[in-house]
């Protein structure tokens, strides 16, 4: 009894002497660490998380005027895990949603005071990072973030500091900062905000009626900066594209039942088409009707009311487009014949009464009324099947180019020949699916395209130059990357609607191909 006691005693003084040890949101045991200094003796205390340490800690440093703006500093004094998880979540203070780095980093140096050992403020950059990238995360990772901040203190020091040795250049800046993978030219935008702007710490009430210009600037502008104002002298450009390139995705159903509903129109061709030719064909048609056209250009934006429109009659077909100009009781005048190989048609959501057709390098919007939905469907699926035609289907079979030849409609055909038409059905599903095959690798990249381009633009979008020169440069970038942002997205509509409809007509292939054999 007496050695049991003995032993229960021993464990009590040892709790007591390790009276900070655990920490609740760790499962191993550790004793907290103590950040006893000449300047204050706060620690934390038993079942304390970091989260209301960290806290207590903000407190504590606010309410002591000697203390301002060193909580970051105090709780990086030591690497251990309590210690990180409570600057972590002091960092949950800050928030720098749509802030670029530099006016990120300069709204945190403003509130804190960074110390002088080098470890300590690879602590601070490091969850400094963490938070910014958590900010934002379509723009940046904690990696990039943190040697791209590390790089703009170094910057910093090298162009405010007094000393007369050469400051460091733009080009150089740039070289320095390439492994970032940070563009260039945002590089060149944070580079020229560093020169303009030194970083200071913010104290008491900002002095905007100094007699210096360069203080009064300064100050100026970390006014905008804590009041959230600077976030105005960012481009407000639309970075999303409005468009869909389809309204559903069809099935194997869809496309059998369009086949079926296709219809043999006969149409006469100008006798400048003829040349030596038959002046009327027969032509599968998968929709026809009249339509409103409008001719428009890729960067416009107000085609609606400025755009000369025209009616017209159309036609589409599995692999083209037809234009005729009237529409007698018997027959369609061709006028143009149009290849569907390349077309894209979307639905632009700013304007949801019109689709937006992509063909020959043309941009039109095209007004089909209450049958904006079928054209859309009907449109992509031809040019679907135009992009993996088989010229052997007779289904397929319509007048491209100027030079139209002669197509008929097939008739039955006997029992003798469906094994060969099946053969020729297997044929074309499986180049289907090795182009299927060969759009998915290209969808896989575009898609890594479009998250680089988007990327790129947010950089882009995000910048506040301060110099008007820089601002004027910024505009132009701007724009070029949205521009290249808008292809790789149309780009990326094309894939992907060609992946949806050639994917849907394989399903129907080897459907007949199954019930052919089996």
């Amino acid at each position: 009894m007496k050695a049991t006691a003995a032993t229960q005693s021993m464990k009590n003084d040892a709790v007591r002497n390790d009276a900070w040890l655990l920490d609740p949101l760790m499962t191993e045991h550790v004793v907290r660490p103590s950040i006893l200094t000449h300047e204050m003796s706060i620690q934390p205390s038993l079942n304390e998380t970091p989260d209301i340490f960290s806290r207590r800690l903000y407190r504590y440093t606010q309410g002591t005027p000697a203390l301002c703006g060193t909580t970051a500093r105090l709780l990086s004094l030591q690497s251990t895990p309590f210690l990180c998880k409570a600057l972590d979540a002091y960092m949950l203070r800050f928030h720098f949603q749509r802030y670029p780095i530099d006016i990120a980093l300069r709204y945190f140096l403003a509130l804190e005071h960074l110390p002088t050992e080098s470890q300590q403020i690879d602590r601070i950059l490091m969850a400094f990072a963490r938070r910014y990238a958590a900010c934002n995360p379509d723009t940046t990772n904690a990696d990039a973030t943190y040697f791209l901040s590390f790089a703009l203190l170094l910057l910093h020091t090298d162009l405010h500091a007094q000393h007369a040795r050469p400051r460091l250049s733009q080009s150089a800046f740039v070289s320095l900062a390439s492994p970032s993978k940070v563009p260039a030219v945002v590089l060149e935008c944070l580079y020229d905000n560093t020169s303009l702007v030194e970083f200071m710490f913010m104290r008491g009430r900002l002095n905007m009626d100094s007699r210096r210009a360069a203080e009064r600037e300064r100050h100026a502008l970390y006014k905008l900066i804590m009041s959230g104002q600077v976030l105005h002298l960012q481009s407000q450009q639309r970075l999303t594209l409005p468009l869909q390139y389809a309204s559903r995705s069809w099935t194997a159903q869809d496309i059998q039942y369009a086949k079926l509903r296709a219809q043999t129109m006969l149409v006469t061709v100008p006798s400048r088409w003829r040349k030596r030719q038959a002046a009327q064909y027969r032509v599968q048609c998968l929709l026809s009707g009249a339509v409103r056209l409008c001719r428009v250009s890729d960067d416009e934006e107000d085609e609606v009311t400025n755009g000369r429109w025209r009616s017209w009659m159309m036609m589409v077909t599995s692999s083209a487009l037809c234009w005729c100009k009237d529409m007698p009781d018997t027959t369609l005048r061709l006028e143009q014949v149009q290849p569907l190989s390349d077309a894209l048609c979307v639905q632009d959501v700013s304007m949801p009464r019109l689709l937006r057709l992509r063909i020959q390098q043309r941009w039109l919007l095209l007004d089909a009324g209450d049958q904006r939905d079928a054209w859309l469907d009907h449109l992509n699926y031809g040019a679907s099947m135009a992009t993996c035609q088989d010229p052997s289907d007779e289904s397929l079979c319509i007048p491209v180019g100027l030079t139209l030849a002669c197509q008929f409609v097939a008739p039955p055909m006997a029992e003798s020949m469906a094994d060969n038409v099946y053969l020729m059905r297997a044929q074309r599903m499986l180049a289907i699916r090795q182009y299927v095959t060969t759009l998915c690798v290209r969808h896989k990249a575009l898609v890594h395209a479009e998250e680089e381009s988007r990327r790129y633009a947010h950089h882009l979008g995000m910048l506040t130059p301060l110099r008007k020169s820089m601002r004027d440069y910024m505009q132009h970038a701007m724009h070029a990357a949205l521009r290249s942002l808008r292809a790789t997205q149309w780009e990326l509509a094309f894939v992907a609607c060609r992946l949806d409809f050639l994917r849907a007509e394989q399903c129907l292939l080897e459907r007949h191909l199954h019930h052919h054999y089996v």
